[in-house]
């Protein structure tokens, strides 16, 4: 995922990610999102963030991890095709009104495949 400051001047950016509970075969557990400034697709460092100072036209890479369960709704085994949604919403503290949200979806596939969906809903545009 990649945050963008498009305001004016520097702002600082909560950032939360949730699991998505209906829609989908099951639920992820420990969402946590890491910085990747170097952009490298690997986290750097092992401390979660939970928000991000930007300066105008900045931008910053964040990743996602989760845990996916053995088991989905009513305990029966996940198997290929099973959905699970999760999403990343950041919110600008100086205009709280400021939000983007990327839903995230995971298909689970025979072998050792992961195919990732993204998707945006902007409720804001400054």
């Amino acid at each position: 995922h990649t945050l963008t400051n498009t305001g004016n001047g520097s702002d600082t950016f909560t950032v939360n990610v949730a699991d998505v509970t209906s829609g989908d075969q099951y639920d992820f557990s420990n969402l946590k999102v890491y910085l990747d400034a170097n952009k490298d697709g690997v986290p750097d460092s092992q401390t979660p963030v939970t928000s991000v100072t930007l300066a105008a036209g900045e931008s910053v890479n964040l990743i996602v991890q989760a845990t996916t369960p053995t088991t989905g709704a009513g305990g029966a085994a996940l198997s290929a095709g099973d959905l699970g949604k999760l999403t990343i919403t950041a919110q600008s503290t100086l205009d709280n009104t400021l939000t983007a949200t990327n839903t995230d979806t995971v298909k689970i596939t025979n072998g050792a495949v992961i195919s990732v969906i993204k998707s945006a809903s902007v409720t804001a545009i400054d």
